[in-house]
């Protein structure tokens, strides 16, 4: 999981040498270019949204323009080619499949290249809140202990499976077996209204429960 842009630009340049062996540098935007090199520009950075999840992390989405320029046109065709193989066995890059690489050249002022725009993700981890120091002893009180169970469905009563359930406000998870079902401790006698949540698939649900009532959980989703 990497950090920073500088290191993402490092990833990227090192997984393009080993395409094509021809050397790789990264440029601005108003730098021009010269031949028998792959040149690398960092052209778009924006946020990317995420499912709603438990961990604190904030994800951008960087688009790089990746470009060839050689002294033989076939070689510049060749060498865009083997760059794309080269990448499309790293789940860290993606070649964005509709990118304007005309008009990405024209947009930086540049001469136009034969090349691609490469899209990677940066995920950086929130600090963590430092909790207040206990300054009492700490006691707990057992209660009497339930269960909420039931089932999660997709479309046309599908059952799915791995998906994470936990209750609102309660830490222990638990993902549904094959047929869908899952099974949680819960106080009996509850002080106030539970709730399940389900997530699977980038989806979420929440619905009231009930210990010891058997519950259905429906995802809308596409089938």
């Amino acid at each position: 999981m990497l950090e920073h842009a500088d290191d993402l630009t490092r990833s990227l340049i090192a997984r393009l040498a080993d395409g094509t062996g021809l050397p790789v540098v990264a440029l601005s935007a108003g730098q021009g270019g010269d031949i028998d090199r792959i040149e690398v520009r960092l052209v778009a950075v924006r946020p990317r949204g995420t499912p709603r999840s438990w961990d604190r992390a904030d994800h951008l989405q960087l688009d790089y323009l990746v470009t060839v320029r050689r002294g033989d046109p076939l070689a510049e065709h060749r060498a865009v080619a083997d760059l794309a193989f080269a990448l499309l066995g790293d789940p860290g890059f993606a070649i964005v499949d509709d990118a304007d690489v005309p008009g990405c050249c024209a947009r930086l002022g540049m001469a136009l290249a034969p090349g691609m725009v490469v899209r990677a993700s940066l995920v950086r981890m929130q600090p963590a809140e430092e909790a207040p120091l206990v300054r009492f002893p700490l006691r707990a009180q057992m209660g009497a202990i339930g269960s909420v169970q039931g089932r999660v469905l997709g479309p046309a009563e599908t059952p799915i499976a791995g998906a994470l359930v936990n209750l609102v406000g309660f830490d222990p998870v638990t993902r549904t077996g094959a047929d869908g079902g899952f099974r949680l401790s819960a106080p009996a006698d509850p002080e106030s209204a539970l709730r399940v949540r389900v997530r699977a698939r980038g989806l979420e649900a929440e619905m009231p429960v009930a210990p010891g009532e058997p519950t259905i959980v429906t995802l809308r989703m596409e089938s």
